[in-house]
């Protein structure tokens, strides 16, 4: 499903809120670190912060069932790597979950998440 600029019904918008809400709950609930969230793009910083760890968890993520994207200089200062998804109106509870415990173990496992976690 592709909205246009104004096709989208209360109803969408408020499911799309929901969505990022929930994620992003589920993100802190596991003490992934993730950047205010303004839109249905949710970003999350790195513990190594350099643009090879960043394109190297994004391929491990993939490689476990996640799409994300690595985001490096120029679009962030140099040393600023993080990665970055597109939440969607079809993401269910499940696979909303899902994902948040497969992001927090490849995290984890590739030692990205902040020490005190």
């Amino acid at each position: 499903m592709v909205l246009r600029a104004g096709s989208a019904t209360p109803e969408m918008t408020d499911r799309l809120r929901d969505n990022v809400e929930r994620f992003v709950g589920l993100l802190t609930e596991r003490g992934v670190p993730v950047n205010p969230a303004e839109s249905a793009i949710i970003t999350i910083p790195l513990r190594q912060r350099d643009e090879v760890s960043a394109v190297v968890l994004a391929r491990e993520l993939l490689d476990a069932g996640v799409f994300v994207n690595p985001v490096v200089a120029p679009a962030v200062p140099r040393g600023l790597g993080l990665i970055r998804l597109s939440l969607m109106l079809e993401h269910t509870p499940a696979l909303l979950e899902e994902a948040a415990e497969t992001i927090y173990k490849v995290l984890d496992d590739a030692d990205q998440l902040p020490e005190d976690v």
